[in-house]
């Protein structure tokens, strides 16, 4: 019985397997970690790709707002301009 078990590594999860070459078919799965810490680094993953997000959105908000000020301040030397540029429409 024991020269048809075959044990092998799942190549999507990593699991390891054991594969009965007779029937072709499963028969034990052995996890490799402990139901306990895997919820414990999807806890710690999870945590860390929370903070992630949190940086990139305070980066996102002070983009925006330099992108804001940049906006005003150029909008307020257009007004003071004393020579606007030409529009298009004035050079017919």
């Amino acid at each position: 019985m024991s020269g048809t078990l075959r044990e092998f590594d799942c190549p999507c999860c990593g699991e390891r397997l054991e594969i009965d070459t007779r029937s072709g078919k499963v028969r034990r799965l052995r996890p490799e970690a402990e139901l306990d810490d895997l919820l414990a680094r999807q806890k710690s993953e999870s945590t860390r790709l929370d903070d992630a997000f949190e940086q990139a959105r305070s980066e996102q908000s002070k983009q925006e707002q330099s992108f804001d000020e940049m906006l005003n301040d150029a909008a307020e030397k257009a007004k003071d301009d004393p020579n606007p540029p030409k529009r298009p429409f004035d050079l017919e």
